[in-house]
């Protein structure tokens, strides 16, 4: 639930789906839009069934006394409720009677990425999912001939020696945007891994 905070009093249509993107944590995913959906609801819908198919799962821990929940489910439900505002009505109902909510979830679930990474936010305000824990000060770098995102920290005094910290999912980066418009010739240095 956590990562809802991240998303702040700004809890538009856009935000939401940056957010259901970087759980996702595959560029190579972008689930298309179907029906009435534009590609933001429709990023949303996945990430509301997930978050109902959750909740149930909760709630039925917690009323079977294997869980203390209460304040997370709390959370949960004000979620959904959020949620659900930014779909047309069809597609909030918690009903699922032609099965598309249950696919939903299995496609979000085949997709999110979070055991052993922790999400946060860039300087820039971009979201992140990046592997172990991000502090103040780490760098998000492409390395020449990858496909993804790396998190690099500064060792000691020097930006030139640079632990690598892991990878990264950056929304708005991971399809070559962070050289738009830019010399990469310009922005390229070489650093010192340790």
């Amino acid at each position: 639930m956590e990562c809802f905070n991240i998303l702040g009093p700004e809890f538009s249509i856009e935000r939401v789906a940056m957010l259901g993107r970087t759980l996702a944590s595959n560029y190579k995913w972008d689930p298309s839009p179907h029906d009435v959906l534009s590609k933001a609801e429709h990023m949303v819908f996945h990430l509301l069934w997930n978050l109902r198919t959750i909740t149930t799962q909760l709630e039925k821990l917690y009323i079977a006394g294997d869980i203390d929940g209460a304040t997370i489910l709390s959370s949960c439900h004000g979620a959904i409720r959020k949620l659900s505002k930014l779909l047309p009505e069809s597609y909030s109902d918690k009903e699922d009677p032609d099965g598309k909510g249950f696919v939903a979830y299995q496609l979000f679930e085949k997709y999110i990425l979070l055991s052993g990474r922790s999400i946060c936010v860039s300087d820039a305000g971009r979201l992140c999912n990046v592997m172990h824990q991000a502090q103040e000060g780490d760098a998000v770098v492409v390395f020449e001939g990858t496909d993804r995102l790396f998190i690099i920290r500064p060792v000691a005094e020097s930006q030139q020696r640079c632990r690598l910290i892991g990878d990264a999912y950056v929304d708005g980066l991971m399809l070559g945007e962070a050289y738009e418009g830019m010399d990469p010739a310009t922005l390229d240095y070489d650093i010192v891994l340790v």
